[in-house]
């Protein structure tokens, strides 16, 4: 049995190949929101040293949004399609993630290299809002409805 013809068409029998083209390849193009940083309640955290009731960030501000933006991407296929189900309400998530060294503190801990998102995702305006702080108390890294309660 001869082989497909050298362009891809398949051998029909005899000096034959099908003349139709090949159908497409879709590639699902994926969906990405805009993500704003909440700085009302977010920047609570950039201060000089923790509170009882707020960590402190270590690190520049710059680097914790750039870290916070960057867990947020690589989660984005899942928190859209969490979006999508709930539209047109607003999906309230948190994503905990650790990073590689200490980036904050708290009264009881001095060192801290986990750190939660609180996120507002939006699937009718396909926006992201966001604010974060170093979590030493987050058991599981993950995405979820609650700290402990992550995927």
């Amino acid at each position: 049995m001869p082989a497909n013809h050298p362009d891809g068409r398949a051998w029909q029998g005899g000096d034959e190949y099908d003349d139709a083209a090949p159908p497409p390849v879709v590639v699902p193009v994926p969906v990405v929101y805009a993500i704003t940083y909440g700085a009302v309640h977010g920047d609570l955290h950039f201060i000089a040293k923790p509170t009882k009731n707020k960590s402190a960030w270590s690190i520049s501000k710059a680097n914790a949004l750039l870290m916070m933006r960057t867990a947020i991407t690589n989660r984005m296929a899942d928190i859209v399609a969490a979006a999508t189900l709930v539209a047109p309400r607003a999906l309230a998530w948190i994503l905990v993630a650790d990073a590689t060294g200490k980036i904050g503190s708290s009264v009881d801990t001095a060192s801290i290299s986990r750190y939660q998102i609180q996120l507002q995702a939006d699937h009718t305006g396909r926006s992201i809002s966001f604010h974060g702080f170093p979590d030493d108390q987050a058991l599981h890294t993950g995405l979820g409805h609650g700290r402990n309660n992550l995927t």
